[in-house]
């Protein structure tokens, strides 16, 4: 027997690697030849093997070697080929030898390991990913979609943020509204999608349901949310009032109109400050939704110095209020000039009316003279004789 120079394992006689480490470095056996020392039977005393060596056989030496009287007496030795699960043939008349397992064809060192093939590895990783995909298939299927928003109570006008998820990727979602009002369709490569939906004026105050429904499968999910009405809105016109130029201790009046264009109804007031000029025929009141009152603003002055004055109207609605700003200038009233006095002494009257005189030269035309109508004169009479 012999050991391993790496691992220390035994080894058998006409072992030529380790079959532990595989380790190759194994020295080998010497000759036949070599073996008998001085003394020794000669080589023709070895038994013959008989018949032609095959592959994968240990041939045995038939007959018992013949030993001497001599210390250095051998023994045949068999001839080292590989071995095999086949039944070796015997020498005859001799012990059967204990039989090792077959040698390895190659040979793995105690420091490295084999290499696993690639396509097993891929293998293992396909099989992986689709297992993982079934169950995320299955999932999706097993567990009903989602629809929720960022408010629930919303206004005519404002913007429903809808967020939707796990609906089945790439199929088309329709949204409904109270079951009947078809608003729009998507889809989503991942099946979650985020929306923004306006709330049309023409939808009732009260409840609403938005439904979600996929085309492809009997799935949908819907969410609830109430629309309210607008608070009520003031609007002031105009938005200033110039009363220009005002003689001192006049007095002028311009209208001012409030409005109420939401869809509650509120309760102003208007409030002129410090300004004691500016007086208002109506400074609280309550408007409904779609209605307005005009208010008369009268600046009065009388009181106040020839200068520029500038004020401020308020008009609010609970913490909301509208400015409104006012200017006027205050001129001096003009003062009449006074009529001279005449110191000419009075004339005298005349008991005798002065002649009166036309106005207007007029130059009558003259009438003609008439000619005198001659007078018809009788004839003499003659005296007969």
């Amino acid at each position: 027997m012999q050991r391993c120079k790496t691992c220390g394992a035994l080894l058998p006689v006409h072992a030529r690697f380790c079959e532990h480490c595989g380790q190759t470095d194994i020295p080998e056996l010497p000759l036949l030849g070599t073996l008998a020392g001085p003394g020794q039977a000669p080589v023709d005393n070895v038994p013959r093997v008989q018949g032609t060596p095959q592959e994968g056989r240990v041939l045995m030496a038939q007959g018992t070697p013949s030993r001497s009287s001599g210390q250095g007496a051998t023994r045949s030795i068999p001839l080292a080929q590989p071995l095999s699960s086949t039944p070796a043939h015997h020498v005859q008349g001799s012990t059967s030898r204990p039989s090792y397992p077959p040698t390895p064809y190659y040979h793995w060192h105690r420091h490295k390991r084999p290499e696993v093939p690639t396509a097993r590895w891929l293998t293992i990783a396909i099989s992986f990913l689709l297992i993982i995909a079934g169950i995320t298939g299955g999932l999706t299927l097993l567990l009903p979609p989602t629809l929720s928003l960022t408010s629930s109570v919303v206004r005519q006008g404002d913007t429903l943020h809808l967020h939707g998820a796990g609906f089945i990727p790439d199929s088309s979602v329709t949204l409904t509204l109270d079951g009947h009002l078809p608003l729009l369709s998507l889809a989503d490569p991942e099946g979650i999608f985020n929306v923004g939906i306006a709330v049309s004026p023409n939808w009732s105050l009260g409840s609403h349901t938005l439904r979600a429904t996929e085309s492809v499968s009997a799935r949908s999910a819907q969410v609830s949310f109430s629309i309210v009405a607008r608070p009520g809105k003031l609007i002031v016109s105009p938005a200033s009032l110039d009363f220009g130029l005002l003689q001192h201790g006049s007095t002028v009046t311009q209208l001012l109109t409030v409005s109420n264009t939401g869809q509650q109804p509120f309760n102003w007031t208007a409030n002129v400050g410090t300004a004691t000029w500016l007086r208002l025929d109506s400074s609280a009141g309550t408007l409904q939704p779609g209605t307005f009152q005009t208010i008369h603003v009268t600046a009065d002055a009388t009181g106040l110095s020839v200068r520029k004055y500038s004020a401020t109207l308020a008009i609010s609605i609970g913490s909301e209020s509208t400015q409104v700003g006012v200017s006027l200038v205050v001129m001096a009233v003009p003062i009449p000039s006074p009529t001279p006095t005449s110191t000419q002494a009075p004339p005298q009257q005349s008991s005798t009316p002065p002649p009166l005189r036309p106005k207007h030269k007029h130059h009558p035309t003259p009438t003609p003279t008439p000619m005198p109508t001659p007078t018809p004169t009788m004839p003499p009479v003659r005296k007969s004789h």
